[in-house]
């Protein structure tokens, strides 16, 4: 078995960034859809063979800042129909 190439390593990286800033732009669009929503969550499970990724934006209103980040979630722990929940039964995109 080869080792990847600094270049293919490199170039996976960078896709996997990519994929991560348009994660985060879609929860920013869906708060900006939704000026009431606080929190917009969106689960990638596709991106990632072995882990769902959960992106997350909030939106701090009183300081007028939102706030973005992701957490890796094995998928045999992941348990997607929570997350409604977790939000308080709003409507979540």
């Amino acid at each position: 078995m080869t080792k990847p190439s600094d270049l293919a390593k490199a170039q996976h990286n960078l896709a996997l960034q990519r994929v991560a800033e348009e994660r985060r732009q879609r929860t920013l669009e869906m708060l900006d859809e939704h000026p009431d929503l606080h929190c917009a969550l969106l689960a990638d499970e596709y991106s990632l063979r072995d882990s769902v990724v959960l992106a997350v934006s909030l939106r701090f209103h009183d300081i007028q800042q939102t706030v973005s980040c992701e957490c890796r979630i094995p998928k045999d722990k992941c348990y997607p129909y929570v997350f409604p929940e977790m939000h308080g039964s709003r409507k979540v995109h």
